[in-house]
């Protein structure tokens, strides 16, 4: 009797080794800068040579920054381990390399003019760019002083552009020059040079015409009694998926920036829909004509956010990881989002005693909230883009996982398109979301991206 003996052959997937850069951009430095693109090799293979960003010498207030070459820890300040002629030899199958740009700064008196919009009542500025901030030698006046792209959007009524307004003037000392708050330039005015450390911070203002047969009823502005604060007819719908971040006019999303609590708060001011609470404000530095004015009165009227006992709410401050982490309860409360408990274990080292603590915890426990390996949270440090825009995703539930989650139209931003499934799944490696495939958390990630609103900077 004989038998047949059946042998398959076992294959085993040998996946390329990549390298990807990122340009570390320096703080206050505004503008394109262009790195090398991804690429993979063969795990036989080396790298080329890795070349340069373009451009290799940047503008900073204060600060000239020149190229000096490649890390992979972002907070190298000299002596960066490869340049731009070094070539990488080649890695294990499936490594993931990831390169910063080291930048060495040397002083520089400048000064800076810097844009943002101001938002007409019951107006969307979605679509809105300004012209980048530019930093100057202190002895250079500005360019002539382009127009806004895009208008803002209301129904039934049309805008037009009208001037730059200046809406504060910032220095470290006395000002001593001839700029006043509240000085308006039209389109190609050139503004005087002015002294080393100055910001004038310009705002668009925008003449509203309501269009002819629109339909009539109530007036939208103006001094009625306001309504009580209504309170939400249902959660969120997570199937529209609010857009709720923007990115910059040289289509960067900047995740390593960081966000100013004015931002955060027209962030959830977006976030609450329809919910339209009476207006209410005590700061003295929030006036009604800052085109934050309404997303912080209105969400402080609702208990979401609060100022400081002096009086003032720092809008212009960049929002900590633990004020974040009071934000997102207090929102998911008032939203009555669900916030199913999955973790119980919370090893945080550095939160007992902080005055966040309570919230940190629960955001943890809930799965908002992750921290660092070190088993930090870090509370009082500045939050990233990238860090806000997960844990609001996370805190709303938007975890696509089927191709009819995704929106019509895909964004991807200059300096987040070169991610592929091979570097996310090694970043997969250093989270600590239970029970998600790779391929979901990748999902996640690029839905965190694609989910993009007018904020004005």
């Amino acid at each position: 009797m004989t038998a047949n003996l059946v042998l398959y052959a076992k294959w085993t997937a040998i996946e390329p080794w990549e390298l990807w850069f990122t340009d570390n951009r320096p703080i206050g430095v505004a503008g394109i800068i262009t790195v090398p693109a991804t690429v993979t090799y063969a795990i036989d293979s080396g790298s080329e040579e890795l070349g340069s960003p373009d451009p290799t010498t940047l503008k900073g207030k204060g600060y000239i920054y020149t190229f000096l070459g490649w890390d992979e820890d972002s907070e190298t300040t000299s002596s960066p381990t490869y340049t731009a002629t070094d070539k990488i030899s080649a890695q294990s199958s499936g490594d993931s390399i990831h390169l910063y740009a080291i930048w060495e700064a040397q002083a520089n008196p400048s000064w800076e003019v810097r844009f943002a919009t101001s938002v007409p009542a019951g107006s969307s500025v979605t679509g809105v760019t300004v012209p980048y901030a530019s930093v100057l030698d202190e002895d250079e006046a500005s360019a002539p002083l382009a127009a806004p792209t895009g208008k803002p959007t209301r129904s039934g009524y049309t805008y037009t552009f009208d001037c730059w307004k200046v809406v504060d003037v910032i220095t470290d000392g006395i000002y001593a020059g001839d700029i006043a708050i509240g000085d308006e330039y039209e389109t190609g005015a050139i503004i005087a040079a002015q002294a080393d450390g100055v910001t004038i911070m310009l705002e668009a203002q925008w003449t509203e015409k309501k269009n002819s047969g629109g339909g009539g009823g109530g007036g939208g502005g103006g001094g009625g009694t306001p309504s009580p604060s209504p309170s939400p007819s249902a959660t969120p719908d997570k199937t529209e998926h609010v857009q709720y971040v923007s990115g910059y006019p040289d289509n960067t999303v900047r995740p390593q920036g960081n966000l100013t609590r004015a931002e955060a708060a027209t962030v959830f001011y977006r976030l609450l829909g329809d919910v339209k609470p009476a207006l209410s404000e005590n700061y003295s530095d929030v006036d009604a004509d800052d085109w934050f004015y309404e997303a912080i009165a209105a969400t402080s009227a609702l208990g979401l956010v609060n100022g400081y006992p002096d009086g003032t709410f720092k809008p212009n401050a960049t929002i900590t990881r633990a004020e974040l982490s009071k934000l997102l309860k207090t929102f998911a409360d008032y939203m009555k989002l669900p916030q199913k408990e999955l973790r119980t274990a919370i090893n945080l080292n550095d939160i007992d005693g902080h005055w966040a603590n309570e919230y940190i915890v629960h955001g943890a426990k809930v799965g908002w909230i992750n921290g660092y390996e070190d088993e930090t949270f870090r509370p009082n440090a500045a939050i990233t883009r990238a860090e806000f825009m997960a844990l609001v995703n996370r805190m709303l539930g938007r975890d696509p996982k089927l191709e009819s989650d995704y929106l019509p139209s895909v964004v991807y931003w200059a300096d987040n398109a070169n991610l592929t499934h091979l570097t996310f799944r090694k970043r997969l490696r250093r989270t600590t979301i239970p029970r998600i495939s790779k391929t979901q958390m990748l999902d996640r990630y690029l839905r965190q991206t694609q989910e993009l609103c007018a904020v004005p900077y």
